[in-house]
């Protein structure tokens, strides 16, 4: 009896297509030795489980790579078939990150002692991971709005939080933000246009629910005046899940994506100027400055850190001394992780096994003049 002929039907070639996608996906440590790929979380597998969603329609893309959707122009059609062709490859599915299991419960309380000013954030985050558990098993959708002082440790609490969900962050610094195109990316007539942050997050990551950072919000519509185009305008519709399901990149505005899942975190030293729909969208929380024994703890962590970072735990000693923590009392996060960088290089250039904070190692005040 003889075999039937092979035949590569384009069902067949699809469904290859998405086996393929869903292993890149899955396996975020190389197979093969020698082989590169992006260091997982602390105590990630070599599988990542994880729901799978779709995140554009796959039909769109195939139509379009095959050049169904050309225009006259033939620079735009080129560029619309290559970007077709890269989701192919790349597949119409991504993970949801996030998944909630003993070990990220653990992290986020670990996130809660370690950034005691942020407990309420923290506490709603927690609350977020216990519904999780009745849907789709993971984290996502958050939309925080951090407010308070500068230096307070709004930033460095948004990257913990991403450590502590295992999925990828992007900063976006909204005071240098290129108005609108940042986001939502640039009008596809432009010779150089490119997709923006959410599109690229999405389509060229792992997961479909990252973390997205605005770093001080509140400076970007003071920065772009007369810019032309709303720098927060896209984010009206990516803040509401039922539009954000349809999100178009005014560079891809052929393939709407679903983007509903994106964890958003805003940082704002006040909310002063920013429009009360804006508001609306997120969960605002007041950060306040952390008290001294809070801020004593935060200091000591960031030594620990430091000492790993540069793997010198073994020539200085392991816990700040009372003196120094006093010398680094009324310091803003920002300006203490300098002042103990500056201590921790001190004492290696001296062969001392202990830091010295002192005045000397203070950053110096900004002044007004020439003198």
């Amino acid at each position: 009896m003889s075999e039937s002929p092979i035949v590569s039907s384009p069902n067949r070639v699809e469904q290859l297509r998405a086996l393929f996608a869903e292993l890149r996906l899955r396996y975020p440590k190389p197979l093969v030795s020698g082989a590169s790929a992006a260091p997982p979380i602390a105590d990630a597998n070599l599988y990542e489980s994880g729901q799978l969603v779709q995140i554009f329609d796959r039909a769109i893309v195939a139509r379009v790579a095959e050049g169904g959707l050309d225009t006259d122009e033939e620079r735009k059609s080129g560029r619309r078939r290559q970007i077709a062709r890269q989701l192919q490859v790349s597949g119409y599915q991504r993970l949801l990150g996030a998944c909630v299991t003993d070990a990220l419960t653990e992290r986020i309380a670990a996130l809660k002692a370690s950034h005691p000013n942020f407990a309420e954030v923290s506490e709603e985050i927690a609350r977020e991971a216990v519904l999780a558990q009745f849907g789709n098993a993971s984290v996502t959708g958050l939309r925080l709005l951090l407010v308070g002082p500068p230096g307070v440790g709004k930033t460095d609490y948004a990257l913990r939080l991403a450590e502590a969900l295992g999925v990828p962050m992007q900063l976006v610094s909204m005071s240098t933000a290129q108005a609108s195109a940042h986001l939502g990316g640039s009008d596809e007539y432009w010779s150089n246009t490119r997709p923006g942050a959410v599109f690229e997050a999405i389509t060229s990551g792992r997961h479909a629910n990252p973390i997205i950072v605005l770093d001080e919000i509140e400076k970007c519509r003071l920065s772009h005046v007369g810019s032309g185009g709303d720098p927060l305008g896209a984010l009206y519709q990516l803040l509401e899940p039922r539009s954000a399901q349809i999100f178009c990149d005014r560079s891809v505005l052929w393939l709407p994506i679903d983007a509903r899942h994106v964890n958003w975190v805003a940082t704002a030293n006040s909310t002063d100027g920013l429009d009360p729909a804006l508001l609306s969208r997120f969960v605002v929380f007041e950060i306040p400055m952390p008290s001294a024994e809070a801020h004593h703890a935060v200091l000591q962590r960031i030594y620990t850190q430091m000492l790993r970072e540069f793997g010198v735990q073994d020539r200085l000693a392991e816990a700040l001394r009372p003196q120094d923590l006093d010398a680094l009392s009324g310091t803003s996060i920002r300006e203490a992780r300098l002042l103990i960088r500056r201590s921790i290089a001190a004492a290696l250039q001296s062969e001392r096994d202990v830091i010295e904070v002192c005045h000397t190692t203070r950053a110096p005040e900004r002044r007004i003049g020439f003198c």
